[in-house]
């Protein structure tokens, strides 16, 4: 059993890993907690390739919780906090769900060089952005027998850029034709980004360990103008996350 959980977290982060792009922004986990009396605290970790996530969930009072996220990579980090109210059998019995919302702050710093695919160009990037970010999220909770947890969760955020500017150089790859180099500098451009996420996970939980599988659909109404082409928003619909949880509380139950 537990090799062929390590195979699966492999298989899923690469998978995860190989959707990575150039984007200005990358949409984060979404943290599902679920508080209840087994549970009141939680830590959850991803990651793959040059890049991780670190979740923390607690429950200092009846019905309210705390979530905090950090993503951090060789690109860029963000990091963000939650607060949110939760209501456990609510309509039936095991069935659960809570309302978060948050802020948070992040940027991205990278360079980078792609080739043109209609020649023999080559067009280098650098990227460097200042962004806040404001998300609230709502979550349904189904819990089944033996440990198995299933839930949806929505989740909306404003990404509310402070300050972004990025270069391109377009050069020939013997550098005998003509050079052409372009700088568009934007400070202060008051550009914001609505994103949208629809996410399933599937968690599994033996006492205080567990592993959660995370598909789902991104969506965002980034610009589709010219920076378009530069990936200015993530332009992956479809994502797949996966990590490990590890749970503290009074007590275990399955």
């Amino acid at each position: 059993m537990l090799r062929t959980l390590k195979y699966l977290f492999i298989l899923f982060s690469v998978v995860l890993t190989s959707c990575a792009t150039h984007a200005l922004y990358i949409p984060t986990l979404v943290n599902t907690p679920n508080f209840d009396s087994t549970n009141k605290y939680q830590i959850n970790i991803a990651g793959g390739i040059k890049h991780y996530e670190l979740q923390a969930a607690v429950s200092p009072l009846k019905s309210f919780g705390i979530i905090h996220n950090i993503h951090y990579s060789d690109k860029g980090n963000n990091v963000d906090i939650a607060f949110g109210y939760y209501k456990n059998n609510f309509l039936f019995k095991n069935f659960s769900f809570d309302v978060f919302a948050g802020y948070g702050i992040g940027e991205r710093k990278y360079w980078d060089k792609t080739k043109h695919l209609e020649d023999e160009h080559y067009m280098g990037f650098t990227v460097d952005n200042s962004f806040k970010k404001y998300y609230s999220q709502v979550s349904l909770y189904q819990h089944f027998k033996k440990g198995h947890q299933l839930s949806f969760t929505f989740r909306t955020s404003n990404i509310d850029y402070n300050w972004f500017n990025y270069s391109i150089d377009y050069s020939s790859p013997d550098n005998t034709s003509s050079t052409f180099n372009r700088k568009d500098v934007y400070i202060n451009d008051n550009l914001t980004v609505a994103c949208f996420d629809y996410m399933l996970t599937y968690k599994y939980r033996y006492r205080m360990v567990g592993f959660f599988i995370q598909p789902g659909i991104y969506i965002n109404n980034g610009p589709k103008n010219e920076l378009k082409d530069l990936h200015f928003s993530y332009p992956q619909q479809f994502v797949l996350n996966t990590g490990f949880n590890l749970y503290f509380g009074k007590r275990y139950k399955n």
